[in-house]
């Protein structure tokens, strides 16, 4: 990478860091502390625990369509014949 480039790439995240901190900035001095602010928060359900089911990859066998592999999350490798 040349000096240009990271010094452009530079300007760019200072900017970038700039922008989205000013609203962060502009709160007021009698902010919460950081106990009050843990202390409203709330639970709150965010879904199953065990993702069973959940696929991350698969891949189909050129030669034969009817034969898949699936990547599961939690269940491991699965070779169904019969197209899926």
């Amino acid at each position: 990478m040349r000096q240009q480039d990271v010094a452009r790439l530079s300007n760019i995240i200072g900017c970038l860091a700039f922008l989205f901190a000013g609203p962060f900035m502009a709160q007021s001095t009698s902010a919460q502390s950081v106990e009050d602010f843990i202390d409203q928060l709330e639970w709150r359900n965010i879904g199953p625990a065990n993702m069973g089911g959940r696929i991350d990859d698969f891949a189909v066998v050129e030669s034969d369509p009817d034969i898949v592999f699936l990547a599961m999350a939690s269940a491991g490798v699965w070779r169904p014949t019969n197209n899926g």
